[in-house]
């Protein structure tokens, strides 16, 4: 009978292994679960197609504060930063002074402005900027079907050019700075 039990034990840790393993397979998994967030910030839209572009050499996070503080210097009103999403956003402002806007939102005198930060290499990021004004309310559609870019010779959008432009020409990656300059010459 001892020897039964001793085999009964031996089956029996060796049917802990297998039991064991699992469990441990499943803490493993809460544990990824728990820390993965598969939420985000950013809106849920992307930008508009004619959103002006430029590639820069630093990571997502330290480009997202960058092209921030590079707004504020030039007196845009950020006011929402998300360096982790990559993204950021004004609220609607005022171009001539940078005050916010009071009541609706409507017309050109009335901006917007978002940033989407996107990784392309690592250590590069793809920076996307964008000014949008609303035409018009309309209370049945979603405030992102309101909102056009801005005209070209808007304030706001040349202000937002000539941010890129220094951005791109401070941090661009080797690859695309090197055109640049053979150009130039």
């Amino acid at each position: 009978m001892t020897a039964r039990c001793s085999l009964f034990a031996a089956r029996c840790s060796l049917l802990d292994v297998p039991a064991k393993r699992a469990q441990r397979s499943a803490l493993l998994l809460l544990a990824t679960l728990a820390a993965c967030n598969p939420y985000t910030t950013r809106p849920h839209f992307a930008p508009f197609p004619t959103t002006a572009e430029v590639v820069l050499e630093l990571p997502v996070a330290s480009a997202t504060r960058t092209v921030a503080e590079a707004l504020v210097a030039d007196t845009i009103p950020v006011g929402r930063v998300e360096p982790r999403d990559g993204w950021l956003s004004t609220g609607w402002f005022r171009p001539a002074d940078g005050t916010p806007v009071a009541g609706e939102p409507l017309g050109e005198d009335a901006v917007l402005v978002r940033a989407w930060v996107d990784p392309r290499r690592p250590d590069e990021s793809r920076v996307r900027i964008e000014g949008v004004w609303r035409p018009w309310a309309d209370p049945s559609l979603e405030p992102r079907a309101l909102e056009r870019p801005l005209p070209a010779t808007h304030p706001v959008a040349l202000r937002l050019t000539r941010v890129l432009t220094a951005l791109a020409g401070r941090y661009a990656p080797p690859d695309l700075a090197a055109p640049a300059e053979a150009a130039e010459e």
